[in-house]
């Protein structure tokens, strides 16, 4: 008996309790989304970007993204890059 791949591999959680940093934890979920993707299970970034907000309990995000970035997965990357992965002297001093 076949049985449907997408009702078991459940899309990327973003984890925000890690005792790591914003910039790592949003890395983190932004690897996993690029791994999710290339799975192929849904063809839609839109599906991706709102399954995994909602899996994430973060469906206030999916309210704040414009239409491109509810979308398209690269231009959401870019969101949470942008919006919650951490500033340039965090990034800076991670590097350090």
């Amino acid at each position: 008996m076949a049985t449907n791949i997408k009702s078991i591999i459940e899309p990327p959680r973003w984890r925000t309790d890690t005792n790591t940093s914003k910039l790592q934890e949003v890395e983190a979920y932004i690897r996993d989304l690029n791994v999710f993707k290339e799975l192929q299970l849904f063809t839609k970034d839109n599906e991706i970007i709102f399954l995994s907000l909602n899996k994430s309990n973060k469906l206030d995000i999916y309210n704040e993204l414009s239409k491109e970035e509810r979308e398209d997965l690269t231009k959401y990357k870019a969101y949470l890059r942008s919006n919650y992965g951490g500033t340039y002297e965090e990034l800076k001093s991670e590097l350090n």
